[in-house]
């Protein structure tokens, strides 16, 4: 998948990626897309962070900054990890343009959270992986719950009104109904202060 770079290379802004269904794809420096896996898997994604062509344009290329899957790290995908979470990495290959299958989003998570929608193409990540060290960034994080569990967006959660604490629904044993029929939570050990 990835190739080598030549010295007679020119840096392009942006380039029109032509496709077989006759949709042309504008590929710019920036963009999140997935990428083509070389087996049957879920695509790969990567932040393009430069086009490089020949000068006739015949032969294009673009240096991709990997997203990682959570499951493809040392540690694995956690309960805390969410469906749509990827792990920006310091690993990037010089990849064939035409391997681009499509262009995507990846928010922080902050920048997630605000979604008033989220599609089917929009991913978030919140950690940075070191594919030399195999460590992470920040080490921690911050936890919630009386699960001590760091947040999962895919988890719904809901905050007490004295203590301001966040816990999830589930491991208070509450349903979404429930949730939606109170006006205030109050959690277990402001009750019983």
């Amino acid at each position: 998948m990835a190739v080598s770079t030549s010295s007679n290379n020119v840096s392009l802004k942006s380039y029109r990626l032509k496709s077989s269904d006759s949709i042309d794809l504008m590929i710019e420096v920036g963009d999140d897309v997935l990428v083509r896996p070389s087996s049957g898997t879920k695509s790969w994604i990567a932040k393009v962070k430069k086009i490089l062509s020949d000068k006739m344009k015949t032969n294009v290329t673009f240096i991709g900054q990997w997203y990682y899957w959570p499951e493809d790290t040392k540690d694995g995908r956690m309960d805390f990890h969410g469906s749509s979470e990827l792990l920006i990495s310091n690993h990037c290959d010089n990849l064939w343009i035409e391997s681009i299958d499509g262009k995507c989003k990846v928010h922080n998570i902050e920048d997630y959270q605000r979604l008033e929608s989220v599609r089917s193409d929009d991913y978030y990540y919140r950690l940075k992986y070191d594919v030399v060290t195999r460590s992470y960034q920040p080490e921690k994080l911050q936890v919630y719950c009386s699960c001590e569990k760091p947040y999962n967006p895919d988890l719904r959660m809901i905050q007490c009104e004295r203590c301001y604490e966040w816990y999830h629904i589930k491991c208070i044993g509450m349903t979404d109904e429930k949730v939606e029929s109170i006006e205030d939570y109050i959690c277990g050990l402001c009750r019983n202060t």
